[in-house]
């Protein structure tokens, strides 16, 4: 079928290219690990664009590591496809150690693998879908370090540039015509940090987190939730599962409403999500343009008080 994307106006300059964007890594040194010599040479290709040195390596082993985390890297962009998977474990569990961020790359529906799930929480690492795009890698990388150094207006703001919204006024009046109290159902500290980031940059206040969908199906029992934005692979219980809770409490005074956060948008991914009685969904990375649309679409299935204040 035919495939639409979005083409800037002739003169606009694309957020990927800007100064601030380009200029934001200069000199950050990332190690590149990546079986495939054509995808290796995309992310060297990628990072240049971000004035990141790069050290690439085609296959690891255990022996390598410690040389890997010594020279301590900015990031460690990895690809563990047709990599040993002994060696991705303890590289893995050396990255978390020393708190070493790291973007790791995966094909489209690969569940997240037992190497990231285990690892401390205070271990930067951020879950990128395949295919690779330069928006992506270097976005990406930049959140990572916002985050890294504690600056998370920063992160927002890069959030803010990378959905193409720019109008910041009309981002932070959003939650006057769409409020709610939301909760947050995500089990990586980070992803919990970025999503609450953009939220309070478009004018929501009342914003919650949980860990797992065990402890989102506790908070919501309590009441007082509108809005859920629901991770779905997670300990203890995923989003499905938590959902499919949610909807089976019939003490609840009202339902909230329910937006999945998945890390693709496979067909039969949506469709599980929308049995399981969520309303919608949203990608990862997610920008401030996904949520306002998936709120937007959504409005009328808010609490008639919300709906009221929004006529």
């Amino acid at each position: 079928g035919l495939q639409f994307r979005e083409v800037p106006a002739q003169g606009e300059i694309k957020p990927i290219n800007t100064p601030e964007i380009r200029n934001a890594l200069n000199g950050r040194r990332a190690i590149v690990i990546c079986k495939n010599h054509s995808l290796r040479g995309l992310f060297q290709h990628h990072l240049s664009h971000g004035n990141i040195q790069v050290a690439a390596i085609e296959s690891i082993d255990t022996s390598m590591i410690p040389q890997i985390v010594g020279s301590q890297p900015d990031f460690v962009v990895l690809d563990a496809r047709f990599q040993s998977a002994p060696a991705v474990e303890a590289l893995a569990d050396a990255l978390a150690s020393h708190r070493i961020p790291t973007q790791a790359w995966f094909m489209v529906g690969t569940p997240k693998p037992d190497w990231i799930t285990r690892q401390p929480t205070d271990w930067p690492v951020r879950v990128t879908y395949k295919p690779l795009s330069r928006e992506k890698l270097i976005f990406g990388l930049i959140e990572l370090h916002q985050i890294v150094i504690g600056n998370p207006d920063g992160a927002a703001k890069i959030q803010s540039m990378r959905s193409h919204n720019l109008n910041s006024k009309k981002v932070e009046e959003f939650a006057h015509r769409f409020p709610a109290r939301i909760l947050i159902v995500e089990d990586v500290p980070m992803n919990q940090k970025i999503a609450t980031m953009v939220l309070r940059k478009m004018g929501y206040q009342s914003i919650e987190t949980a860990d797992n969908g065990l402890e989102g199906v506790e908070r919501v029992s309590r009441g007082g939730i509108d809005l859920i934005f629901m991770d779905l692979q997670m300990p203890v219980m995923g989003g499905v599962d938590a959902t499919l809770k949610i909807r089976e409490s019939f003490h609840l005074e009202r339902q909230p409403v329910i937006i999945a956060i998945t890390g693709h948008a496979l067909a039969g991914v949506r469709e599980s999500c929308l049995r399981s009685g969520m309303d919608g969904y949203i990608t990862k990375p997610i920008t401030v343009t996904a949520i306002q649309q998936v709120i937007s679409d959504n409005a009328s299935k808010l609490p008639s008080s919300l709906a009221a204040v929004q006529a």
